[in-house]
């Protein structure tokens, strides 16, 4: 037997293990004896129980008090075992034993007997004592009747742990582990409803990116993706129409562009759509211009398809008619093994609201099925971005494993046959057979109506960033220069503080995302051509902010003013030394002068040229 105060080594308290459990599972949750046990084991440590027969300050480990409980109940069973075989001798052995155990069995008989009164008294003594009890609890009741206590925080804790003690020591947990999961079910809810509600405030950093290398040329209407962390950039019309592939690559804010050359040539165009598959660029769509060296400059609208594989830029050109209808200005998507192609202006100059899928394997046309009919004016110049979970989803393929929350195609902005600018924010559910299309309403503040502008999604936050732009309808000029970003999982507009350097507006630029870095390319703004430079955003948080902070640091300091004060420094021995050398030159020269200066003068006295005596008598008339 050991005790508290004895043995400190030893001893556990229940609270110290809970609190272990909880700072281990972050939340605390009450466990069957058999478990605890084996946390307590884990710890290094031993369970103990009060001993039954001993004050309330002894304990006994719980293994030793079983292990007791076994023992003495072996030997209780071994010695009753003794007994009986004592008894059953003298109950069935020959009268000679019978007669000589027979005060045995008057003995047994008398124990037996003053056991079960003994018993019986213990019983009804007890009935006693707690009829007492409820007696006086019931005269505490009825004289503090209407009276209502409130325990304080600390005392409802201390209730609480004790409940806990208890039912662990019991092994009855059941009802209090149902009333933790309630409770941490309540509590997640919470949890989810604050996030929902929550406006978070986002920190961007925009780069001063002078690349000293070659850059493509400026341009609008381009397209810009990402494959393996490279950049790649296709066609656009700038002082020229553009039908080059360029590539760039990164390190960190810095970039090198190259030009690839291609396996067949591709004629200039621009307001296309580019996409990748795999390891394929899939070009859809956009304005052909003729080739340069032809004296008449022509342009049509086309539906061609383009696949550029990216290992070895082969290249293929498919050609449809009939259900693809030539477009420009429109959005396009890959899901799973289609091209997903909406809206846009055909070649006769209206404005399209259908759905089409591109198979890419078998390269053929398909129309798609959707709820509701949207876009009833038609629309173009709008912009699109895939939120999906996994890449490989296919088209009306729902899998009830994906937990990902409001994923899809997120449609935004826009211009419709009326010349107005559109700010509806699309969700399009392409798992189900029809697509189910939805106009969502986020929470904060959303973006302008707006076209022109690029809109692109960063997997590793779940967010959806808008980027420039043009509305017509704020001033004459109308190119924006604000950037807005959607969190995905709680579908709201959050609050940004951009930082670092300014940047101008412009619109019908292309964008593409890298980790969590925006990369902006081109575009044109009311100076013309935006420069070629690639505009980096900073969309990392802990980076943007130390970034930011270094920058508000130079910046302080540059500004400030220090006022520098020179002490007055002893001239050395040496330049003393020459000092006073040059005074004694000076006054040696002096006199050098004076003396020759008496010498003419007698000259001139005693001279009977005339000038030397109008010299003399001059001086001599000045000397007076």
């Amino acid at each position: 037997m050991s005790s508290l105060e004895s043995s400190p080594k030893n001893s556990l308290k229940i609270v110290d293990i809970l609190e272990k459990y909880k700072q281990k599972k972050a939340i605390m949750s009450p466990l069957p004896l058999e478990q605890f046990q084996q946390i307590v084991q884990e710890a290094g440590q031993e369970l103990l129980q009060q001993h039954p027969e001993c004050e309330n300050t002894h304990f006994i480990p719980f293994k030793q008090l079983n292990q007791d409980a076994i023992d003495e109940l072996q030997r209780s069973l071994h010695q009753s075992k003794i007994m009986w075989n004592h008894f059953s001798r003298a109950l069935f052995a020959a009268s000679p034993i019978e007669n000589k155990n027979s005060s045995k069995k008057m003995e047994l008989l008398h124990n037996r007997d003053a056991y079960y009164r003994i018993k019986k008294q213990n019983d009804i003594q007890l009935k006693l004592q707690i009829d007492g009890i409820n007696k006086e609890y019931q005269k505490i009741h009825l004289e503090t009747q209407g009276v209502k206590s409130y325990p304080s925080i600390s005392t409802k804790d201390q209730f609480r742990q004790q409940q806990i003690k208890r039912q662990l020591q019991m092994g009855c947990s059941q009802e209090l582990v149902r009333q933790e999961t309630e409770l941490i079910q309540q509590q997640i809810e919470q949890t989810k409803s604050r996030l929902i509600n929550e406006v978070k405030k986002i920190v961007v950093y925009i780069y001063n990116n002078q690349n000293n290398g070659w850059n493509p040329s400026s341009r609008e209407s381009s397209a810009m993706v990402n494959y393996n962390e490279k950049l790649y950039l296709f066609g656009g019309s700038g002082a020229g129409n553009m039908s080059d592939l360029c590539q760039a690559t990164l390190d960190k804010q810095l970039y090198k562009w190259m030009t690839i050359k291609l396996k067949q040539q591709i004629q200039c165009r621009s307001y296309h759509t580019i996409n990748v598959y795999k390891s394929q660029l899939i070009i859809f769509g956009g304005v052909l211009f003729s080739p340069k060296n032809e004296d008449r400059i022509h342009c049509e609208v086309t539906n061609e398809v383009i696949h550029i594989n990216l290992v070895n830029y082969d290249m293929k050109i498919v050609q449809h008619a009939g259900i693809a209808s030539p477009r420009k200005a429109h959005i396009a998507e890959v899901i799973g093994r289609y091209l997903l192609v909406q809206g846009g202006i055909d070649s006769k100059g209206h404005y399209l609201n259908d759905f089409l899928a591109y198979d890419i394997l078998t390269q053929r046309w398909q129309n798609v099925e959707v709820n509701i009919p949207v876009f009833q004016d038609g629309i173009a110049f709008h912009k699109s971005c895939c939120a999906l979970e996994h890449k490989t989803i296919d088209l009306y393929k729902y899998d009830p494993d994906i937990s990902y929350e409001n994923q899809g195609i997120y449609i935004f902005g826009g211009l419709d046959s009326n010349g107005h600018y559109l700010d509806k924010l699309i969700k399009i559910d392409v798992r189900r057979r029809p697509i189910y299309i939805e106009e969502v309403q986020p929470k904060g503040r959303a973006p302008i109506s707006r076209c022109q502008h690029s809109m692109s999604y960063v997997e590793l936050s779940q967010q959806i960033i808008i980027y420039g732009g043009k509305n017509d309808d704020i001033n004459t000029q109308g190119f924006l220069n604000d950037l807005h970003i959607l969190e995905i999982r709680n579908l709201t507009w959050s609050h940004l503080d951009i930082r670092g350097h300014p940047s101008s507006g412009r619109c019908s630029h292309s964008a593409t995302v890298i980790d969590e870095k925006l990369f902006i390319f081109g575009g044109v703004n009311y100076s013309g051509f935006v420069k070629s430079d690639l505009l980096i955003i900073e969309l990392n948080q802990s980076k943007a902010q130390d970034l930011g902070q270094y920058e508000s640091q130079t910046e302080r300091i540059s500004k400030q003013q220090l006022q520098v004060q020179f002490k007055p420094v002893s001239p050395p021995k040496r330049i003393l030394n020459l000092k006073q050398q040059i005074e004694q030159i000076k006054k040696d020269s002096e006199k050098v002068k004076l003396a020759d200066k008496f010498k003419r003068i007698s000259m001139a006295r005693h001279s009977r040229n005339l000038t030397d005596v109008q010299i003399y008598r001059t001086f001599a008339t000045v000397t007076d």
